[in-house]
């Protein structure tokens, strides 16, 4: 006999919340499959107009007598109305005819924002779970496809229009944080935590957030750990990318000259920002920096390649891979161009061997955000500089796992990295 996915939630919805044991992971699955299959034909007049984002049509019923509960849900899987508009928006609009190549204001059938806007100034709940528990913001965040326009627009306007709950626990205990952190949805995650998420929530299996969000990418754990600790009431040096006199974030940043580590969009605003700078304003020195040889090539490698330990984490929960470019993959890089007369300034990861059990010996990796340096610090090479720069990472770096660093790369044998001032997590 058949199953229906109705029929099993219906039966473990009124134990609590589902953990993988008692096949949450299996059930979340599907009820994510139903949704994309979702059939038109089981909706009412308005909640096709939800879902296809007909605003005129939505507003001419509202207007008539036989208005619809706002808190009401559809189908057997219980979708409300703003989920209703989620899922249309990440289904039709993706399939909205191309606009022609002449260069006339492009005009979309579909309304989706606009209907969701206008249904909370009218009173919708935009927290009616579904029977798995999701509610609008857990499926306007966890898209299967890149979160951007309209679902992040409708994200949005669910947390400051609707009031949505960032911390809503579905069917499974997962708050809406879980699946843009799995999926990669950055802005989201900012979004999320901008708004209150809570990284200490466990789901049905014990896990939150907090735990295990660094496995999935420096984009995230950026993210996260910016909000972290400004709600400590602590600021790293270049948590945002944005002059540090103005806060401008759209013009071209230069680095201050003596430091390396502010970023100003002016010489007016470094000339404003002197009498505070001046006072932590260093220049690199034997005290508040070491000088390693970096090692290059494959003999110097632990590993035979490149690999995202992200990718493999998704790919192991069925979330699908974030593709890598062929810059990403280098094992090894010396950037061209470089002269002693011209040391090159750069931002860098220094990451100590992670592997449990891993000998101190291991190499450390280091690399920049285009990789156009890649290389690594070989203990027997650098012994007391290896040592420090472990230990500032276990004491300052991100998660005790990896840090990041102004850095001057002065030839390819000679790297000068300063230790002193450790950077807020960056996106790589």
């Amino acid at each position: 006999m058949n199953v229906s996915f109705e029929d099993i939630a219906c039966i473990l919805s009124p134990l609590g919340f589902i953990s993988s044991d008692d096949g949450g992971k299996e059930l979340c699955d599907l009820y994510l499959q139903r949704t994309q299959q979702l059939n038109q034909n089981e909706l009412s007049t308005f909640g096709k107009m939800c879902y296809t984002g007909c605003l005129d049509g939505i507003t001419k019923i509202l207007e008539s007598e036989d208005i619809p509960h706002l808190d009401a849900a559809e189908t057997p899987l219980k979708l409300g109305y703003a989920t209703l508009i989620v899922l249309g928006a990440q289904r039709i609009s993706r399939i909205a005819p191309k606009q022609p190549k002449k260069k006339i204001a492009k005009v979309s059938p579909f309304k989706h924002i606009e209907s969701l806007s206008h249904l909370i100034s009218m009173g919708l709940d935009v927290d009616v779970p579904s029977i798995a528990g999701f509610t609008a913001l857990h499926h306007a965040v966890t898209a299967t496809n890149k979160c951007d326009e309209p679902e992040l627009e409708l994200a949005r306007i669910l947390v400051t229009e609707g009031q949505a709950n960032v911390n809503y626990q579905d069917q499974f205990g997962k708050v809406p944080l879980f699946g843009a952190v799995k999926r990669n949805h950055v802005s989201a995650v900012e979004l999320l935590m901008q708004s209150g998420a809570d990284l200490y929530i466990p789901d049905a299996d014990g896990c939150s957030p907090d735990g295990w969000y660094m496995g999935y990418g420096p984009q995230v754990t950026a993210v996260i750990t910016k909000w972290m600790d400004r709600r400590k009431g602590v600021v790293l040096p270049r948590a945002e990318k944005q002059c540090d006199n103005c806060a401008r974030r759209d013009a071209t940043l230069k680095n201050c000259a003596e430091c390396q580590v502010f970023r100003y969009c002016s010489g007016e605003c470094q000339a404003e920002h002197w009498p505070m700078h001046k006072l932590t304003c260093k220049p690199f020195t034997p005290e508040n920096s070491v000088t390693v040889k970096p090692s290059y090539g494959f003999e110097s490698l632990p590993f035979g390649q490149m690999m995202s330990t992200a990718n493999l984490i998704r790919g192991a929960t069925g979330v699908p891979a974030i593709p890598q470019t062929a810059a990403q993959q280098r094992v090894a890089n010396i950037p061209k161009n470089l002269t002693p007369s011209k040391p090159k300034s750069i931002v860098i990861k220094v990451q100590p061997p992670f592997t449990s059990g891993a000998p101190s010996s291991m190499p450390m990796l280091v690399y920049t955000k285009k990789r156009d340096l890649t290389c690594y610090i070989i203990k027997r090479d650098n012994p007391r500089q290896y040592e420090q720069l472990a230990k500032v990472i276990r004491e300052k770096g991100v998660g005790g796992a990896k840090g990041y660093f102004v850095a001057i790369l002065k030839s390819k044998d000679e790297l000068v990295i300063r230790t002193s001032d450790v950077l807020a997590a960056q996106p790589f």
